[in-house]
């Protein structure tokens, strides 16, 4: 699984949910979840993230 598609499928639940969110993330969590306080119109209102990654780790992960 690559970290775009972790993210489409992240984007794609945040986009389900009905009401605001807050994002927690560690590592490669909160890489995602900085990727997604970037992007207008969310439904995040708040974050908090520990130790993001500065390069997204696409050859790291796994294949689904």
């Amino acid at each position: 699984m690559t970290l775009t598609t972790l993210n489409a499928k992240l984007t794609a639940d945040l986009q389900k949910s009905e009401t605001p969110v807050i994002l927690c993330g560690l590592s490669l969590g909160a890489v995602l979840t900085l990727m997604q306080l970037v992007k207008p119109a969310t439904k995040i209102i708040g974050a908090v993230v520990s130790a993001p990654q500065f390069q997204a780790p696409n050859r790291l992960l796994m294949k689904a």
